[in-house]
């Protein structure tokens, strides 16, 4: 399958979600990362939170990856107070973790389901 996404900001929860599919390109890439860009710049200055759906996003290249830990990081600096990542798949999961530590993203947990992450995400105190 192609790359693609969504995106989805909501105000009330102060949660940014995103659903990532399939092998990505350049282009995809730089088209998340404006997107992804965007949503963060207009979030809170601190204590949002990020749920991301990686069930259907296999290990990336090298430069696909790179831009992630990019994103990560500015997530971050941006005021992102904890992230919630579902990566079923061990490979996945393996490289998401060293990304993560490369980016510097402390504020990333991992999981294996969307229930475990949604738990996660609604019982950490605000």
């Amino acid at each position: 399958m192609a790359g693609t996404y969504e995106l989805d900001w909501n105000p009330t929860m102060k949660r940014f979600s995103f659903t990532l599919h399939g092998m990505w390109d350049a282009q995809t890439m730089t088209r998340f990362a404006a997107e992804h860009r965007a949503i963060v710049t207009k979030a809170p200055a601190q204590g949002w939170m990020v749920l991301a759906n990686l069930t259907d996003f296999p290990a990336q290249s090298p430069e696909i990856q790179a831009g992630h830990e990019k994103l990560m990081a500015f997530s971050e600096q941006q005021g992102m107070a904890r992230a919630a990542v579902v990566v079923p798949k061990a490979v996945a999961l393996m490289q998401m973790k060293r990304m993560a530590a490369q980016a510097h993203a402390n504020t990333l947990a991992f999981f294996a389901t969307m229930a475990e992450a949604e738990k996660f995400l609604s019982t950490k105190s605000r």
